[in-house]
């Protein structure tokens, strides 16, 4: 295949998703990100890829100017290959999405990440869901802060960088790692991040819920949709869902209550079954 695919300097779009090429396929097809090539989407998702297939591909990223799409989900990337692929992405500057869900990051690959939403200017869209980001047990016994993936060490933003209206939509959170407050800030003081999926990422709900909503903001704001009718219209949908769930509730409720009456009548019908025979036989006796 690569011996095909490494004629094919016209190629814009490649998909080989769901196969098994491991460390071995990703290292050759990083060549094609090379720039003698022209591809704008790559999916590369579900194909056994760990930490050395990453480096390679990030390695051939940082230079590259057309790639626009990566997609590496349900890979087995981990914190080193992943934090190598954030560095070269703090040089790269053409990437728009990149999709990294479901690769086993831990809070140690938090400092490359925060290090490259801060000095990336063109990343809009961006999946770190389904990776366990945030287990205050490992924590603890590990102590976090010190990511010891790549050999070379990345430092995060200085907390002074940040303007007060990060630190104002996170007031009153109680969050034990220090990491998170600083991704949480990062994601919110960047202007190019439009969306981001942090669903199951083990992140406290409160948190969770306000940097989405915060990143959903800016979103809205650069399609020219007011943020106040948004929010209006979601306050409307969650009305209307309550109320249809309460009243799913009632009808389930009045349904329970049928069925218990119905329960409860059937033993007196059958009692009574069983005394009409008992009254027959008497005015037989008598007749």
């Amino acid at each position: 295949l690569m011996g095909g695919l490494s004629y094919a300097h016209m190629l814009t779009h490649l998909d080989l998703s769901h196969n098994k090429i491991g460390d071995r396929g990703a290292r050759r097809l990083a060549s094609l990100l090379d720039p003698d090539y022209c591809l704008q989407a790559v999916d590369l998702s579900d194909n056994q890829i760990h930490a050395n297939g990453c480096m390679h591909l990030g390695a051939h990223l940082a230079e590259n100017i057309t790639c626009q799409v990566l997609n590496l989900r349900l890979n087995r990337c981990e914190d080193n290959g992943v934090s190598h692929l954030f560095q070269d992405m703090c040089v790269n500057k053409h990437l728009q999405s990149l999709n990294i869900a479901c690769n086993d990051l831990t809070v140690r690959c938090l400092p490359y990440l925060n290090a490259m939403l801060a000095e990336n200017g063109t990343l809009i869209e961006l999946d770190i869901s389904a990776n366990p980001l945030h287990q205050e047990e490992e924590e603890a016994a590990q102590g976090v802060g010190n990511a010891a993936a790549p050999e070379q060490t990345m430092s995060s933003p200085p907390e002074d960088s940040f303007d007060n209206g990060e630190d104002d939509l996170l007031a009153g959170l109680q969050v034990s790692s220090a990491q998170l407050v600083v991704f949480a800030k990062c994601v919110m003081r960047s202007r190019a991040v439009l969306r981001v999926d942090l669903r199951s990422c083990g992140l406290p709900p409160e948190l969770h819920e306000r940097v989405s909503t915060a990143v959903k903001h800016r979103e809205l704001v650069a399609t020219g949709i007011p943020v106040e009718a948004y929010e209006r219209a979601k306050e409307v949908a969650e009305a209307e869902e309550a109320a249809a769930a309460a009243e799913e509730e009632l009808a389930q409720g009045e349904e329970e209550e049928g069925e218990e009456k119905v329960e409860e009548k059937e033993p007196e019908e059958k009692a009574d079954e069983t005394e009409k025979p008992e009254g027959e036989e008497e005015k037989k006796e008598g007749e």
